[in-house]
């Protein structure tokens, strides 16, 4: 075998310990969560899936710059083993587009998509349903204020040519939970002062749409 064979061996060789040993780490920590009762796995998921999926799509992940994701932060190899644990904990899985991974600086982090919530908060006994919705200029949106602040019989019509990322109102979300339902409301202009707390404003002005629902 000549020498750069060897190379690309010895490479692959060191990629898949790397892999391993953040697998297992957290395989380990979902085996003591579970034994200790702190953590119950929804059922049919598999933590495992999860992470050969998650592994895959870290291939394929990088920073801002364009370097690799798992190059970058491999700096801080607990901030790509606390992702992925983060994302066993939620039940997520990113193959289903219930998550993606995100490079700040050095850190990794595991972002939850709007399926991926929905996913998790529909795990939770009474949750009978979920509606989050964008509001575009020129919605025709009605609803009724309660005496505790939630909004509720919501009427919303909208027209295709509406949907536009440039023309966002606002936005809403309903849960029914055991029979009733509880929803908020937000203008877009509240929503940007939410935006302005967190260190994903870039990311929320790409994907507007999706980051007004979540």
């Amino acid at each position: 075998m000549d020498k750069q064979k060897q190379e690309i061996v010895k490479k692959e060789e060191n990629k898949l310990a790397f892999q391993r040993d953040f697998s297992d780490s957290v395989m380990n920590s979902i085996a003591k969560y579970t034994e200790e009762g702190r953590l119950k796995l929804p059922k049919g998921y598999s933590a495992e899936n999860a992470l050969k999926s998650a592994w895959l799509i870290l291939q394929n992940t990088k920073d801002k710059n364009g370097v690799p994701a798992l190059q970058v932060c491999k700096e801080n190899p607990s901030s790509i083993a606390n992702a992925l644990l983060e994302m066993v904990i939620m039940g997520l899985n990113p193959a289903k587009s219930q998550c993606y991974f995100i490079v700040y600086g050095k850190t990794l982090s595991m972002m939850p998509s709007y399926f991926g919530r929905i996913t998790a908060l529909k795990r939770i006994e009474g949750i009978e349903g979920i509606n989050a919705q964008v509001i575009y200029e020129g919605d025709d949106i009605d609803y009724d204020m309660n005496s505790d602040g939630s909004i509720s019989n919501i009427e919303h019509h909208q027209e295709f040519q509406n949907i536009k990322e440039d023309k966002i109102l606002g936005g809403y979300c309903v849960i029914k939970y055991k029979g009733q339902e509880y929803g908020t409301i937000a203008t877009m202009e509240q929503i940007q002062e939410a935006w302005k707390m967190s260190k994903m404003a870039k990311d929320k002005k790409e994907f507007k749409s999706e980051f007004v629902k979540r």
